[in-house]
């Protein structure tokens, strides 16, 4: 059995715009987070975490001092990935006579199923409709749709950079706050969100991608008022971004290629 490890130490794996550390695994792997800790100064690492996503295999301390007068070492945590998805573990560095954490440590554990019967290949210009995955060209939404209909929905685009999506956490952040603002069921949670996007980018294989995020109250008779227990429409899609080329002002009304992804309003 395989196993990904890190530490709080060690800073060249990915972080999230958040400062989340991101550990990439599957089911089958346990994956290991090392702390350290100076426990005569009474220091200690509490983690938090859901239980229904990941579960915690070991918690180990490997003393490391020169002399009984010190005790400090290694912490290591050992979780397992229970249901694929994004899970978040946040340390707190807990001191006995303190009532705040002096310091924090969070990692985004995202764990896929290798056993999963689905098999993919390279898709250029992929959509996410109501939970699959199809090619662009053969998503489609009823005309019954109140974002037809009325532009009932919210939608967010974010942007990669080396092939990672841009400021996720704040971003994901704004789609539940406009879907809060117009009363419209979220469907997924940020971690069940970051998973599927981070999918659709793998499926796509663009060096750089744009991802569109669109919700809307779902599919109804065309009526001014609407059903509480309408079931949203989600949509995802995934394209080639092309930077603007900021030599040539001619063509910069029109495009979208720069548009969402001014920080300002996250």
């Amino acid at each position: 059995m395989t196993m990904s490890t890190t530490s709080s130490h060690d800073h060249d794996g990915a972080t999230h715009s958040d400062g989340a550390k991101i550990i990439e695994t599957t089911l089958e792997h346990p994956i290991q987070i090392h702390l350290w800790e100076d426990r005569t100064r009474g220091e200690l690492w509490v983690p938090t975490f859901d239980p229904t996503g990941l579960e915690l295999l070991a918690d180990d301390y490997l003393r490391i001092a020169g002399n009984n007068a010190v005790d400090n070492g290694q912490r290591t945590f050992e979780f397992k990935a229970i249901r694929p998805g994004t899970h978040r573990v946040l340390f707190e560095k807990r001191m006995g006579w303190k009532f705040t954490a002096e310091d924090r440590r969070v990692f985004d554990v995202t764990a896929s199923d290798p056993s999963s019967s689905e098999e993919w290949v390279i898709v250029p210009n992929v959509a996410f409709i109501n939970g699959a995955f199809v090619p662009l060209a053969e998503a489609k939404v009823s005309i019954e749709d109140r974002g037809f209909q009325f532009g009932d929905g919210i939608y967010e685009v974010i942007r990669t950079y080396n092939g990672r999506p841009f400021a996720l956490e704040a971003h994901l952040a704004r789609l539940d706050r406009s879907a809060t603002a117009l009363d419209l069921t979220q469907p997924y949670s940020r971690a069940d969100w970051t998973h599927h996007i981070l999918e659709g980018i793998k499926r796509a294989a663009y060096p750089e991608a744009k991802i569109y995020l669109q919700i809307t109250r779902g599919v109804a008779p065309r009526d001014h008022a609407y059903s509480d227990d309408a079931t949203p429409t989600v949509v995802m899609t995934v394209r080639e971004f092309h930077p603007l080329d900021r030599s040539s002002t001619s063509d910069r009304c029109g495009r979208d290629d720069d548009r969402g992804y001014s920080m300002g309003a996250l």
